[in-house]
Order: structure tokens, then sequence, then C-alpha cells
């Protein structure tokens, strides 16, 4: 749990730019370096930004009179707000409020910890390829999927490999961690590459029930796109949540793409314009579409409009051409088998994917990394997408034809199903559903 910063979570130098900045601009005749030398005394930079927010009210108080701004309470609310505001991780900000009170917790968010077995406990958890979800229709008969460090970033550059080779990928590829698919979101896909790297090294392939994806908020993080896409593995994808404005993702080589509003008291709404621009993009490439939660507060195009669900989950409450959750080609094809014949036993499986074992270096084949083949997809191949739709007796697979050429077919519209995605899952290191 926890993590290394990212643009959700503010570093101290941007907690102290806004202080500054604020006082600045409303107190006259204060020297600007006698205002940089009182907030530095009570920001300091070994100050951590969780700190900061935990005793921001004693923090504030203490900037001020030293300004000689000691009872200015409309300074201290437009204080209060501007720092609150850029603390917009729903995990940390969740986090920061345990930290040090409940068991299973870090001390703060800002320092990433590993919590050995946890993964394994997930692993654990039973089977449920070819089982009818009623709470999450469109999971029926998919086998459980757990999402990794929903609540922090595990590939914080101070979590060494050798961590995540035990606790991520040893649980993974074991026996009992064979049976889900795993989902491992990052804000760090570089690392994530050079992980992958380093396994393959020692002789360990990415495991094909383990899904690397990207995560993006707006423009300017779409480059962890391309970061993500030097990976040679079966099967991509990119989070775009919280989904801050519009965005065009270099899809080229990208399975997936899943879509989420913000959440949280400060959240901005989403505009309905930029969800359907990425559906658009994914039919266009060739991308499945995963919409999971939009959000409380939604916007037209001439208003805002608040759902009753607060995380914006229920897709009874969307526009009807936005309920659309797709998976992957892929996942049918080579992790689940069992979605194709629709109805299952409940004992079915996939092929387990190789096991890290005792890890041992490997040289370099003549031929390069490139030449290991993972599903027989040839480069640039895309592949279509499937979709659960409801019918009279349940929920089946419904696939979407293959793509001619650089255009996909559109994809076909989802049913309004009873019940929430919560981002397919939810929780901490390990959360399934």
């Amino acid at each position: 749990m926890g993590c290394g910063g990212c643009e959700l979570w503010p570093t101290t130098n941007a907690v102290r730019a806004t202080i500054q900045t604020i006082l600045n601009d409303k107190i006259q005749g204060l020297d600007v370096s006698d205002l940089h030398r009182i907030v530095l005394t009570h920001v300091p930079n070994d100050r951590r930004p969780s700190d900061v927010l935990k005793h921001l009210p004693m923090t504030l108080a203490a900037i001020l009179a030293e300004c000689q701004q000691p009872n200015n309470s409309a300074l201290t609310d437009e204080l209060d707000t501007a720092v609150r505001s850029l603390f917009r991780c729903s995990a940390g900000c969740f986090t920061l409020n345990r930290a040090g009170k409940v068991k299973g917790f870090p001390q703060c968010f800002d320092v990433p910890t590993l919590f050995p077995g946890r993964m394994d406990k997930a692993a654990a958890a039973r089977d449920l390829t070819g089982r009818i979800r009623p709470d999450k229709s469109w999971l029926n008969y998919l086998p459980r999927v757990i999402s990794i460090g929903e609540l922090g970033e595990s590939l914080s550059p101070g979590i060494s490999f050798d961590s995540l080779q035990a606790e991520v990928i040893a649980p993974v590829t074991s026996t009992k961690g064979q049976r889900h698919i795993w989902l491992w979101p990052t804000k760090y896909p570089k690392r994530m590459v050079e992980f992958s790297e380093w396994l393959w090294h020692y002789g360990v392939n990415w495991p094909d029930n383990l899904v690397p994806i990207a995560s993006v908020t707006d423009q300017s993080s779409v480059h962890r796109v391309q970061d993500l896409a030097r990976m040679d593995v079966p099967l991509k994808g990119v989070s775009v949540a919280p989904l801050w404005d519009a965005v065009e993702l270099p899809l080229s080589g990208i399975d997936w793409v899943i879509v989420g509003g913000e959440i949280g008291p400060r959240a901005r709404p989403l505009h309905l314009r930029w969800a359907r621009d990425l559906q658009q993009q994914c039919q266009t490439r060739g991308a499945a579409l995963f919409l999971s939660e939009l959000g409380q507060y939604l916007r037209g195009e001439s208003s805002t409009f608040k759902l009753r669900d607060e995380h914006g989950a229920d897709w009874r409450e969307w526009p009807i051409d936005l309920q659309v959750r797709q998976f992957p080609a892929a996942f049918k094809r080579r992790l689940m088998p069992a979605a194709s014949a629709a109805i299952v036993p409940a004992t079915a499986s996939y092929s387990p994917p190789r096991g890290a074992g005792d890890v041992q270096p490997r040289s370099v084949s003549p031929e390069g990394r490139g030449a290991r083949k993972h599903d027989g997809r040839a480069p640039g191949e895309v592949l279509p997408a499937f979709i659960l739709r409801r019918t009279p007796t349940g929920s089946e697979p419904v696939s979407i034809s293959e793509p001619k050429g650089d255009q996909a077919q559109p994809a076909i519209p989802a049913l309004p199903l009873r019940g929430r995605a919560s981002d397919i899952g939810g929780g901490e290191v390990a959360y399934s559903c």
C-alpha cells in the first residue's frame, strides 16, 4: 500500500507553492523572501504531504500568525480549500483516514509498504469460473478478477524487483493463483517494462493471467500508454480513471481500455463527450471498452447533473449508449475458454502459464526476445472484443465481428444489468470480484 507520488497526490513543494502564491496575492507589504522563509519553516522539504494534510489547520494557523493574519478566517478557508484540492487521490485519502489506526494499513500513504502474504490470501479465494454472478452480471462465467494495488502503487521506485517477484508473480503463478485473472494498473509503466525484462532474464515469462495496465488521467500522461506498449506480453490495457479531460490514446498494441470518473467530496464532473470520444476510439482501433464508473457528477452539453450512486457505478443511471462493459477477446481465447460456451461447469479452467519457481538467469536467444510467441497473434493484429448481454435465461458472451482493415465493427450496446462495477474490483494490494 502507499504511493511514491503522481499527479493525484502532490509533492511537498507543490503544497508549499500553493500556499505561497495565495499569501503573496492576499497579503500586501510582506516581502517575498520573508514569506518564503515563513512557509518553508512550517512546510519543510522533509515533511511528507500526508502529514501536511493531516495537520493542515494547525499548520495554516501557525503560518498566518507569523504573517500577522491570525484571525483572518476568509484567508484560512481559501488556503484550506486550495491545499485540499491538490489531494485528489481517493486511495490516498482513504488510507490517510486509517493509517496507523486500522490493522492492515500503513503508517502513512507517502511511503509504499508491502504486506507479505496478502496476495497469497487473494490467490486462495475460490474459483468463480463458470458461475453466475447476480450482482455483477457482466462477470458471469468468467474467472475471478483481482486488481493489484488499488490503494497504492506497487511499482513505486522504493519497492525492489525481488519483492515484486515474491509478493506478486509467485502468488499469481501459483496453482491457486492460476485460476484467476489479475489486473495490475500502474502509473510507472517504464518500471513495469524493466521488471518484465528482469523476470525474463531470470527465466520467468510474464504470466498470461496477469494484465499490465497503464493508468492515465489526461493528455499529459498519455505517454504512459506508449511506455507500456513496449512490453512483450499477450495482453495490455489502459485505465483512464479518473478521466479529467478529453484524451487521444495511442491504442496500437492495446487490447483493453477501462474508463472511470472521479469520486470523492471534491470530484470534478466527467463530461459525457469525453467518454463517447473514447468509445469511438476503441471501436475504431478494435480495443475493448469497459466503463466501470462515471463518478457522481456528469456533465452534458449544457448542464451538470448528479447521480444517485456516489461512485456513478450503477449503469442504470447512465445514457444507454454508454452502458458498455466489454472484455478483450484475448480473455476469451486464452484465459477464459469457458466463456465461449456461455454456460460451463464450475470446474472449467485454462492452461496455466509458466510459474516463477526458482529463478535462474538465462541468456538471450539469437532471435531476441521479440521471437517469443504468446498466442499466435501477429504483430499489430487487431482482436475482436466480446460483451456480456442479458438474455431470457441470464447473461451470455456476444462476439463482436472481426474488424476489417483499420475499421472495427461498432460494439453491440450492452443492456443495463443490475449491480456495480467498482472498477471491476476495488480495494487494497489485492482485491477481487
